[in-house]
């Protein structure tokens, strides 16, 4: 129930931060919960596809992730590459946050760094985010469900039965 809450809070900020998400430790304190608590709750969020981390210290909210891909996969449709400026101008943000979040696309596959700006890589065109990877639980309770589901495994009762 607490950790619940917490993951709620988290989602919340990093939907409302948009494409600009506070460090993980201003995170876990504007989410208000403790420093051991956080690492369980935010890798719990991970693993559940409801974040992912681009960096140690930066997460974005996965869906916010898909729209950075298919922003991308505009720009490269129109000019044939995509730069840094191009992003940070697509998305309103700094340097700051582009460049992680062109590194991530290049790990992903979407895009391809060749030399100063990025060109569509091996999984360009394949549909983005949630469709390629896990399953994003469609509402609040479903994350609430799926948390405590990973509580309980973690703490030795699998809540999936034997086969899982």
């Amino acid at each position: 129930p607490a950790q619940v809450a917490a993951a709620a809070r988290v989602e919340a900020i990093l939907l409302r931060e948009r494409f600009a998400p506070p460090a993980l430790a201003a995170l876990e304190q504007e989410a208000g919960f403790s420093k051991s608590d956080s690492r369980d709750i935010l890798d719990a969020m991970v693993d559940l596809g409801r974040l992912v981390k681009v960096t140690p210290e930066l997460a974005f909210h996965r869906g916010l992730l898909d729209e950075v891909a298919a922003a991308a996969a505009s720009v490269v449709r129109a000019k044939g590459e995509l730069g840094v400026a191009d992003l940070k101008e697509r998305l309103g943000v700094s340097r700051k946050y582009a460049v992680p979040l062109l590194e991530h696309l290049d790990r992903i596959g979407v895009t391809r760094r060749k030399g100063d700006v990025r060109v569509a890589g091996p999984e360009y065109g394949r549909g983005f985010g949630a469709a390629r990877q896990k399953r994003v639980p469609a509402t609040a309770g479903d994350l609430a469900l799926q948390i405590v589901g990973v509580d309980l495994f973690l703490h030795g009762r699998n809540p999936w039965g034997s086969g899982r």
